[in-house]
């Protein structure tokens, strides 16, 4: 994610073992968060609000930290901790003041949590798949599924309001979504689709 922290465009983003922050200005790094999976490997996108980065990883949780530039040095100070929603591959995505993200808890499991406080909102009740591309459109979510299913939600902090599923393809879907106008491009493991809306 690139983002301006502390007056400075960076680069925010995890590595093999560690959430970091990189000036995009000349790739100097700014600040490491040790930060360490089962598997070492962390391939969640935070999420940047302001000063405040939101992260995780399998079996480890959602984090948000505030990176603060002060003395000419870099820190990284707690702002919560979440142990009830850990994601794996689902980069989660914010409307308004709520995250909206998929752990892979109960063979995938829908959440939205606050942002402010980390508070788990709602989760819907698993099974949903090992992955899911989680797309913010309006007050809508386009949750693409690796069950090669397109869940449409209404964003809300309440519940979790799916207005309609649809099957996509024959085969799983791993591939982000593309979604430009009416149109959306789904790639399964071996063809290209393209629905229109």
């Amino acid at each position: 994610m690139l983002a301006e922290i502390g007056g400075t465009r960076q680069l925010v983003t995890q590595s093999e073992n560690a959430v970091i922050g990189i000036d995009a200005a000349n790739g100097q790094l700014l600040w490491p968060l040790p930060f360490r999976t089962s598997y070492d490997q962390n391939s969640i996108t935070p999420v940047v609000l302001d000063d405040v980065v939101i992260f995780s990883g399998l079996d480890s949780g959602t984090t948000a930290v505030r990176i603060v530039h002060k003395g000419g040095a870099w820190t990284t100070t707690p702002v919560w901790k979440n142990d009830q929603i850990s994601m794996y591959m689902s980069s989660p995505v914010v409307i308004g003041s709520t995250l909206y993200g998929l752990s892979h808890r109960n063979s995938g499991q829908f959440f939205a949590a606050d942002t402010a406080s980390g508070r788990t909102l709602w989760t819907t009740p698993g099974r949903e798949g090992e992955n899911a591309s989680i797309i913010a459109a309006g007050p809508l979510l386009l949750l693409s599924t690796t069950n090669a299913e397109l869940i449409v939600a209404r964003a809300g902090a309440e519940k979790f309001s799916e207005i309609k599923r649809y099957s996509t393809a024959e085969a799983a879907v791993w591939a982000h979504p593309a979604v430009f106008g009416s149109t959306i491009l789904v790639k399964d493991v071996d063809k290209l689709i393209c629905w229109t809306l």
